[in-house]
């Protein structure tokens, strides 16, 4: 279950960056043009991978 959390943890963080780099114009492309809720919704889920991260490295029952 750990390399799923490792992948969906990281896609998560990805996504999330991209969003926000998109709207604030740091990556080239109009693929978001000018909706407000994207930069928050970025901000979100790049939050949600990084807790999603912090699970699958501290729970100490799963350890390897």
């Amino acid at each position: 279950m750990r390399p799923i959390g490792n992948a969906l943890g990281l896609g998560l963080i990805l996504l999330g960056a991209l969003w926000l780099f998109q709207e604030y114009g740091l990556v080239q492309g109009q693929f978001l043009p000018d909706l407000l809720p994207w930069p928050h919704r970025g901000a979100m889920v790049a939050a949600v991978g990084i807790v999603l991260l912090a699970l699958v490295y501290l729970n100490p029952e799963k350890r390897v």
